[in-house]
């Protein structure tokens, strides 16, 4: 995720008026009212924004625009695109494609694959769930689209944090993106073993979570006595 509100609105047109901005995230309005004034403020130097998950997505727009740099927005039809169209005042866009289920098979470890390496000695993110079965109205994530669960494995995960440790020795933070840590049996067996390398190893040294609005006993005295979280 990449904040960019520091950096002025029509950096990347005096750079490169041909250069295609793409926004998504969680940062965003969903409310066609909201999303409306975003794209009447942002449209000069916005072109498209991606809806929903946008691993997908986002692939098949550069395919798209690598094969074709001067294609118009208006000929694009990739489902979660959306765009604005200045005179008619209109949000164009396709609905969000569906998410994806198999998550550990379709979507590879980029922080294993070494597409990180250059980033890892900045504080390293890992995901090990998807998706929140809450219904909040503040949260991007409590939309119904949102709404199912989805794990990487424990496996993966372990094997991300020891690769971390391997190639990143500026600290020994973690941070976890999911939105609701402790809330799974996957989440206690985590800190578990978190706990069991800060011993060993020294590492990490805490863990930056949301944590879950309902967690088990177990999971907080454990949370407690490790001091990670």
């Amino acid at each position: 995720m990449a904040y960019t509100h520091t950096i002025p609105p029509n950096t990347s047109i005096v750079i490169n008026n041909r250069i295609l901005t793409v926004v998504g995230g969680a940062n965003l309005p969903e409310e066609e009212e909201n999303k409306l004034n975003l794209w009447r403020k942002r449209h000069h130097f916005l072109d498209i924004r991606i809806s929903g998950e946008g691993e997908e997505t986002f692939s098949d727009l550069l395919k798209l625009f690598m094969a074709n740099p001067n294609i118009k927005k208006a000929g694009v039809k990739i489902p979660g695109l959306e765009f604005y169209d200045k005179i008619s005042d209109t949000i164009f866009s396709d609905p969000p494609r569906e998410r994806i289920k198999n998550i550990e098979e379709a979507i590879p470890s980029p922080i294993l694959e070494g597409h990180l390496d250059p980033f890892i000695h900045l504080e390293p993110q890992l995901q090990g769930v998807r998706g929140c079965p809450f219904s909040c109205k503040i949260c991007h994530n409590g939309s119904r689209y949102f709404n199912k669960i989805y794990h990487f494995s424990f496996d993966r995960i372990v094997q991300e944090i020891e690769y971390i440790r391997k190639h990143n020795k500026a600290h020994n933070l973690l941070r976890l993106t999911d939105d609701n840590f402790g809330m799974f049996d996957i989440d206690l067996k985590l800190l578990e073993y978190c706990q069991k390398s800060y011993n060993e190893t020294g590492g990490p040294i805490q863990i930056r979570v949301a944590t879950a609005k309902k967690i088990s006993k177990k999971f907080l005295n454990v949370a407690l006595q490790s001091h990670l979280i």
